[in-house]
């Protein structure tokens, strides 16, 4: 094996079905009326339909990958 290659697990998203490896830059939140972050709101949107992916779905999503 190359060793620059590294292993990436894709996993399933639980709206659409598309594989994806799972990333920082889909991590995402929500801001109050102020614009200020609010963190205790973070998500992943998938790659492809653009949900919004809970923490509980984002576990299953990883029991399922590949």
């Amino acid at each position: 094996m190359n060793a620059k290659l590294k292993p990436r697990w894709f996993c399933p998203c639980p709206h659409c079905g598309e594989h994806q490896v799972l990333g920082w830059e889909q991590v995402t939140w929500d801001k109050d009326e102020e614009g200020k972050h609010l963190p205790e709101t973070a998500h992943l949107l998938c790659t492809k339909c653009q949900k919004k992916i809970e923490d509980d779905q984002r576990v299953e999503m990883v029991k399922q990958g590949e």
